[in-house]
């Protein structure tokens, strides 16, 4: 073939038309049918074609017309259903030719889609994000040369014309289509620009502003929106009343032990309400806070409450794994789940028990960034995705992060104070069968809120947040109109200290309130009765707590990890002793003082449940210490992650 690439056309036209085949067939292979020796073979195969198919032709038509019957032009597949033929491309049968009729079949069918982002045809299908919990959602899936392939045989009998050497009639035979041909479809703008084109998948119905109208995108593909919305997506009624509406979503959430309940619940509503409103900013890639729900300990509920919002939208309450561990953090492995999550049409991460310091740079840069690039996989295509993500991360006690992290986060803070959170008794034990169940309730209850924002003239939030400033705007000023408060950012940022074992601070409580009684003591204190002396006569029974701290190795290190431990059981219940914050002074943490209050035995804690958060409990005040409890010894001053602390006494 390279020998004959600069042949002229008349020295093409002698040679036999086997031969010609053979080179036409060979640079179709090789998807060269632009370049100009395609094109005179083309020609000069269509003019020696010509005749004979005209005549092939006249003898079928008048076969036909004897017999007063037609030639199928559909054929029954092995299980009876009728598919339309297609030719395959060939002699006078150009690929441009075959790839606008199929997509002429595929516009009709909303089959196959083009995605203006990805730049890729793909077609809609349940893709599985989690195998280990046989999780899946409908995504994006980009269609290559090989699924086309099956695709197109699936609904269509696919072949072509072959001459019978007996009787000299052109006879249908089924073929499949070669790799390379269904590459070239799949690029072609005669296939493309007949697909309907596709920018966003919305799991449920979110509002949507066209003009000044205020209108849901429609269920399968909306031509509109370029979107496509599940037929089995859950209704949204249009009148629902606002009072009905707060009601739903405060019973919701009224089970959560939430540290503070007029912040940390409204916050976890507006939460819930954040992905509803992503088409009510001035621009869909506006940027929102991460929620960041923190738990003094284990078992408080702070997933089980980010549950609620995948749920919600998502239909299941899935996770993700933790960006930041004890080891390191998983930035690389942050940065290609929330690729994966943009190709496929995603809109929420939640990443689960994150724990140590997290310092990660992907996050910070999604938080904020509209548009991510990143490489297809298998191409050198760098493409730019608009950032619809929504994130909430969640951390126990003991999490730090960095200060950038915390101006763009939204704290949802829980507190559970009970020895033994099974004790806890519900009125709604199974909440997310609940809010599974009423999904369709929920959406209609969102946009109660929203309707009637709309109507009193979309008053902006009276608080600011200079660092999402149009979410605030839309969100916070929802809220406000609905009469609740605003999401805040200065919600209670004292939940720190290390993820231990809770036995040895069950002996402390019991211990302390043994020995202290009534009288308040400090830390230092504390620590100084644990490193006292003991004898065989006489042994110290605070000496043996606490031994995996290390405090005959590296003393220093020991109290900077029994300070951070100490701040996390501030206000909890051990062995029936409550451990309270008497006195705290700005500054000076190594002056706080503490009571280990034995509680009446007749107390009955499951019913009682969490302190009454909606009034300020003793350790339930703003602290902030000196950013130096990080450093050595002094973790006994306490928090890694201040907020602001006054001294009670001082008032």
């Amino acid at each position: 073939m390279e020998n004959e690439e600069n042949i002229s056309f008349d020295d093409l036209d002698k040679k036999p038309t086997e031969e010609l085949s053979k080179m036409y067939d060979e640079l179709l292979e090789k998807n060269e049918q632009n370049s100009e020796l395609f094109k005179e073979i083309d020609a000069i195969l269509a003019k020696r074609f010509r005749d004979k198919e005209y005549e092939d032709a006249k003898r079928e038509y008048e076969e036909r017309k004897a017999t007063q019957r037609e030639v199928a032009e559909f054929e029954k597949d092995e299980n009876g259903n009728a598919k339309p033929r297609i030719l395959l491309p060939g002699k006078n049968r150009p690929i441009s030719q075959f790839a606008k009729k199929l997509g002429e079949f595929y516009s009709n069918e909303k089959k196959l889609f083009y995605n203006v982002t990805l730049q890729q045809v793909v077609k809609l299908e349940l893709i599985e994000i989690d195998p280990r919990k046989d999780i899946k959602v409908l995504g994006f899936k980009p269609v290559d040369k090989n699924n086309f392939i099956t695709l197109i045989e699936k609904d269509f009998t696919v072949g072509t014309f072959i001459e019978d050497t007996k009787t000299g009639k052109s006879v249908f035979v089924k073929k499949s289509m070669s790799s390379n041909i269904a590459s070239a479809v799949l690029e072609s703008d005669q296939f493309r620009e007949q697909l309907p084109k596709l920018r966003r998948i919305y799991t449920v119905p979110i509002p949507t502003f066209i003009g000044d109208e205020l209108v849901f995108p429609r269920k399968g593909y909306d031509e509109r929106l370029m979107s496509w919305t599940p037929e089995n997506a859950p209704d949204v009624r249009l009148d629902m009343p606002p009072e009905e509406a707060k009601a739903l979503l405060e019973d919701i959430y009224s089970e959560f032990a939430f540290k503070n309940k007029n912040v940390d619940k409204y916050n976890a509503i507006a939460h819930l309400l954040t992905y509803f409103c992503r088409n009510l900013y001035s621009r869909e890639t506006v940027r929102t806070p991460i929620f960041f729900y923190i738990a003094n300990r284990e078992r408080a509920g702070k997933d089980y409450c980010a549950g609620v919002v995948g749920i919600v939208y998502e239909g299941s309450a899935i996770e993700s794994p933790a960006i930041s561990t004890e080891r390191d953090v998983r930035d690389e492995e942050f940065r290609k789940e929330v690729f994966s999550a943009l190709k496929i049409g995603r809109s929420r991460i939640h990443s689960s028990n994150n724990k140590g310091y997290l310092n990660s740079a992907e996050l910070e840069r999604m938080s904020t960034a509209e548009q991510l690039m990143d490489r297809l996989l298998g191409t050198n295509n760098v493409v730019t995705f608009p950032n619809y993500l929504e994130i909430s991360i969640s951390a126990n006690q003991g999490i730090t992060y960095t200060p950038d992290l915390e101006k763009r986060s939204i704290f949802i803070n829980l507190f559970l104070d009970l020895e033994d959170p099974n004790e806890r008794v519900f009125k709604r034990p199974d909440l997310h069968g609940f809010v599974f169940e009423h999904r369709s309730d929920i959406l209609s209850a969102l946009y109660s809120l929203v309707l009637h924002w709309v109507e009193k003239g979309k008053p902006a939030c009276s608080k600011p947040f200079s660092s999402y400033p149009e979410w605030m705007r839309v969100v916070g000023g929802i809220m406000e109109a609905a009469g609740w408060p605003a999401p805040s950012q200065n919600s209670d940022l004292d939940l720190v200290g290390g993820d231990k074992e809770t036995r040895d601070m069950k002996k402390l409580f019991e211990l302390a309130a043994e020995k202290w009684k009534d009288q308040p003591v400090t830390k230092t204190q504390i620590v100084n009765e644990i490193l006292a002396p003991g004898s065989d006569e006489n042994p110290n029974p605070f000496g043996e707590l606490f031994g995996w701290l290390g405090w005959y190795d590296n003393l220093n290190k020991a109290k900077h990890g029994f300070g951070l431990l100490f701040k996390k059981y501030e206000g909890r219940i051990l062995s029936n002793v409550k451990l309270e914050v008497v006195q705290v002074q700005k500054g000076h943490a190594e002056r706080n003082q503490y009571k280990f209050v034995k509680l009446d035995t007749d107390i009955d804690q499951t019913k009682t449940g969490q302190q009454d958060l909606a009034k300020p409990a003793e350790n339930d005040t703003n602290t902030k210490e000196d950013k130096k409890g990080m450093e050595g010894s002094e973790g006994l001053e306490g928090s890694t992650n201040p907020s602001n602390i006054e001294n009670k006494n001082e008032k």
